[in-house]
């Protein structure tokens, strides 16, 4: 499909045609498409939203810091989890009060997230505070946990994520865990 057919389909009243669109766009760098995307932070489907912010952050644009902080209060957790690692890779350092004022009132989940942000920003924050994650009781949340691992996990704490990985992997009881925990494992050791 053609840019202009892509950008047109953005504007789609079908939820799924948009988000097809934005994940067509995504490898896209143009201002027309930054464009669309700073327009579907506001989207009303939040996997539209989520893949909104994804690029902002994937694509480092800055114009939208104030945006993005907003998205911190979204009805839905995934666009402010999602919104909270964009931030860390804009490396927005007012990321860290907000964390610092809010992590009380999280959930784990968004406690996960506040760590992979706070360790992608280079603050006092270690591969550690992320990989504790591992022995949470929620296989859910181990699952993201071994997928943000084998994202975010930088060059000098690979060697600590695999060990943790692997000491996770003996003792974990789920399928999902288990496959995500394997396939993270796989991913840093390539």
């Amino acid at each position: 499909m053609k840019l202009e057919e892509l950008i047109k389909l953005t504007h789609s009243i079908l939820d799924q045609d948009r988000l097809t669109a934005f994940e067509e766009l995504f490898e896209y760098n143009s201002p027309l498409v930054e464009s669309a995307f700073i327009k579907a932070l506001g989207d009303s489907d939040e996997l539209v939203r989520c893949t909104a912010v994804e690029y902002i952050g994937e694509h480092n644009v800055k114009a939208v810091l104030k945006q993005l902080y907003g998205l911190l209060e979204d009805e839905d957790e995934d666009v402010r989890n999602y919104t909270k690692i964009s931030l860390a890779q804009l490396n927005s350092i007012e990321l860290l009060e907000w964390i610092y004022s809010n992590f009380g009132k999280l959930n784990d989940n968004e406690k996960l997230y506040c760590n992979v942000a706070s360790y992608l920003l280079n603050s006092d924050s270690s591969i550690a505070s992320v990989t504790k994650f591992l022995m949470n009781s929620d296989y859910h949340l181990r699952c993201s946990v071994a997928n943000l691992l084998s994202e975010f996990s930088k060059e000098p704490d690979v060697e600590k994520v695999l060990s943790d990985l692997n000491r996770a992997l003996e003792t974990e009881t789920t399928r999902a865990a288990k496959s995500s925990i394997e396939k993270a494992i796989v991913s840093l050791s390539e």
